[in-house]
């Protein structure tokens, strides 16, 4: 387990860009955890960066999943019950291609637990920028 403190929301996106290193020839899923406001959208932003994607990184808040290459961004925060989750056939898709990246915040609102996944939490601290993040 590591922590990293991030003071602002570029340096977050840095951490995003450093870890997308390791994912620059394989795939694999990864759990965002934290408050609304936390950097998860910022950290994507960094992640997509470091794997080379040009396009402008948003939260899919209202739409669930955004495509970017090979990166699956989804944001479940929406979701309102797991079996909506499997509605929209992500986990077949996670296990038919090992080359696919997928960034999923809010992952405790679907049954996940059977899925292998690197998992990154926020905190917001008292300062209004500085995040405490832990990868697990």
């Amino acid at each position: 387990m590591e922590q990293i403190i991030s003071k602002n929301q570029i340096e977050t996106e840095k951490i995003g860009q450093d870890l997308a290193q390791k994912y620059l020839y394989s795939g694999g899923v990864i759990f965002l955890t934290g408050d609304l406001g936390a950097g998860k959208t910022a950290f994507v932003r960094g992640f997509a960066k470091g794997l080379g994607i040009t396009r402008t990184i948003s939260s899919p808040t209202f739409v669930f999943l955004k495509i970017y290459d090979r990166l699956y961004h989804l944001d479940l925060y929406r979701l309102e019950n797991p079996s909506q989750f499997e509605m929209l056939g992500i986990r077949e898709i996670i296990e038919s291609d090992p080359k696919k990246i997928f960034i999923i915040e809010w992952p405790d609102k679907a049954n996940l637990s059977n899925i292998f996944a690197k998992k990154i939490t926020f905190l917001k601290t008292k300062s209004d920028n500085e995040r405490i993040i832990t990868i697990e």
